[in-house]
């Protein structure tokens, strides 16, 4: 007869199980006695016995982020709350003036029409990405910023 330790889908032990030759086998199970615990303390298996001060449970629920693509006034009022918005429209003249560094005739009609004339913004689109470097701006707080957005 072998001694089963039987486990739950989170790996938890549920204690024993002595499985007669023959019989199907526990679902969840391994072979490897849990350790001697603490009071308190609980076995969970995570490819070896772990010493826990809980249990194992489903991972805790964290909302997926909405970044799918803004409306134009929600995208200007997102900046204008932060108070971005002026830093990108003196980022965006700069590209149109002869005599700055930044010069770019070029980035600056892309830009301008989309900034001007975009009905929705993308999360996705580069010049968000470049714009949040203006902004000086985390990934994770532009991503904040951009589900927040949704709920204006």
């Amino acid at each position: 007869m072998t001694v089963f330790h039987l486990i739950d889908a989170f790996g938890n032990s549920l204690g024993e199980h002595e499985h007669t030759p023959g019989a199907p086998l526990p679902q969840r199970y391994v072979t490897v006695a849990p350790p001697n615990l603490d009071e308190g303390e609980f076995a969970v298996w995570d490819g070896q016995w772990v010493a826990r001060a809980e249990k194992a449970g489903p991972p805790a629920f964290e909302p997926a982020l909405d970044l799918s693509p803004l409306p134009r006034w929600r995208f200007k009022a997102m900046l204008r709350l932060t108070g971005h918005e002026a830093d990108i429209q003196a980022w965006l003249a700069s590209l149109n003036d002869p005599d700055s560094p930044n010069h770019d005739p070029a980035t600056w009609a892309l830009a301008s029409a989309i900034l001007e004339d975009s009905d929705e913004y993308r999360f996705d689109h580069p010049l968000t990405q470049t714009l949040r470097q203006i902004a000086g701006v985390t990934p994770e707080q532009l991503e904040a910023l951009w589900d927040n957005a949704h709920s204006l």
